[in-house]
């Protein structure tokens, strides 16, 4: 699997806003496919490390990754 680029991404945790991406969104923003285990794109992967140092949570629906501050 190739490593995401995150510069993109991150640009959205510092807005400190919610938001989502599709599949496709996440792929045109870090050049990587989605990793297909559930558990390790919420819990363990490169994306989901930056989300918890930005203080957000992954919820995952469908296809679309939900991203939301922590209080």
């Amino acid at each position: 699997m190739k490593k995401p680029k995150l510069n993109n991404i991150d640009k959205l945790f510092l807005s400190g806003k919610n938001f989502s991406l599709t599949e496709s969104q996440y792929y045109n923003e870090t050049q990587a496919t989605l990793p297909k285990d559930f558990y390790y794109l919420k819990n363990k992967s490169a994306l989901a490390k930056l989300a918890k140092q930005r203080g957000y949570k992954i919820l995952l629906q469908e296809k679309t990754i939900l991203f939301e501050k922590e209080n």
